[in-house]
């Protein structure tokens, strides 16, 4: 049941993406966050529809990649994927749209808080879901379109995607004769949906942090923002 405050909610959202649902509690699902649930009777947590919305990004961005850049090998595309779909991206999207306006979430919960920076991302995943169980692919591959392509065109026009780990090291032996250390400083969210943050440190400073679905993908972008502050 949508009530008076979230269909106004709602419809803003709508508004935005430039799409209208046909099933209004496939974007109530989207946006509802399992500590609204445990506080809320009659309500759908988004944890599975934001499993299932990770698998159409990730379908999404593959299939552009391949039809656009045929020259680019297997790990240059995944590569390139992982820059994109990751919790730092999603949460960029997630703020163009407003969604700590919108999320359904318990007030204990803070948004604005390292936390809240997951659980912002996982709508924007759960969303693309909803529309692509409403609307179906092509709808669906619109979104990613508008919200995603642009920044996997300037990664792959630019190179940044290539390795940062490597690209880190050989800037910190040259500068300060030793290597980063990667350190796993938190894990959330399901078995089968995990969300790793990761510090990088060199000689025994904390430089940046990552966030990733791997401890890999979360390494990557730890070093991606530590070259950003040498550079």
């Amino acid at each position: 049941m949508i009530d008076k405050i979230n269909k106004k909610r709602f419809e803003k959202l709508e508004k935005k993406i430039f799409y209208t649902f046909n099933d209004k509690n496939l974007l109530q699902i989207s946006v509802t966050h399992k500590s609204f649930v445990n506080e809320n009777i009659g309500y759908t947590h988004n944890e599975r529809m934001e499993y299932f919305g990770d698998t159409v990004l990730q379908m999404c961005i593959t299939e552009y990649l391949y039809k656009k850049y045929t020259d680019l090998e297997e790990g240059s595309m995944s590569s390139i994927r992982a820059s994109v779909v990751n919790t730092n991206s999603l949460y960029q999207t997630a703020s163009k749209l407003d969604l700590e306006d919108i999320v359904l979430i318990s007030k204990g919960v803070n948004v604005k808080a390292k936390s809240g920076f997951i659980v912002l991302a996982n709508v924007v995943e759960a969303l693309i879901g909803a529309i692509y169980l409403d609307g179906g692919i092509n709808e669906a591959f619109s979104f990613v379109e508008k919200y995603f392509f642009a920044e996997v065109d300037a990664l792959a026009k630019s190179k940044d995607w290539q390795d940062s780990k490597t690209q880190l090291q050989e800037l910190t032996q040259k500068k300060y004769k030793c290597i980063p250390n990667y350190m796993v400083t938190n894990e959330s969210g399901p078995d089968h949906r995990k969300k790793f943050t990761v510090n990088v440190s060199v000689n025994g400073k904390i430089i940046s942090s990552g966030t990733g679905d791997s401890k890999r993908s979360a390494e990557f972008m730890a070093a991606t923002e530590a070259i950003k502050k040498y550079n």
